[in-house]
């Protein structure tokens, strides 16, 4: 998670932050909010741009939300 924390700083300082919203870069505690909610609302982009954070939580959490979401979807 520190690797994903840093890279989100570096990308917010340049105007490139995508996926993760730039308020997780307010502090570690915001950054696991703001990684918890895209793992959750946003799951099969997040397991596509940061797979490594995406098992990071997948682990934490025991659930898998973009491999539920992929079921749903025809």
């Amino acid at each position: 998670m520190t690797d994903e924390y840093e890279t989100l700083h570096r990308k917010t300082n340049k105007g490139k932050a995508e996926l993760l919203d730039e308020y997780g870069t307010t502090n570690s505690a915001e950054f696991f909010s703001v990684a918890t909610e895209c793992f959750f609302e946003q799951s099969v982009k997040m397991r596509h741009h940061h797979s490594r954070l995406y098992e990071v939580l997948r682990d934490y959490y025991r659930q898998d939300p973009a491999k539920r979401r992929e079921k749903k979807m025809p």
